[in-house]
């Protein structure tokens, strides 16, 4: 038996005002993390591997 972990870190800027557009984004966000875990990707190598170089996509500082 395999355990499956999904992390989800969900970002809203706060200046955003459209609710459907956050909405949407954060709904295909969240189907694409299960799909991966369902698929078993990233591996615990991969993660390994890539540690390092892990960064956040978009750069915040309020």
């Amino acid at each position: 038996v395999e355990d499956l972990i999904i992390i989800a870190n969900v970002f809203v800027h706060p200046s955003a005002v459209d609710r459907q557009r956050v909405y949407i984004n954060n709904y295909k966000a969240m189907r694409h993390a299960i799909r991966k875990a369902i698929e078993g990707r990233p591996t615990i190598e991969e993660l390994m591997e890539n540690k390092e170089r892990a960064k956040h996509p978009f750069k915040y500082t309020p």
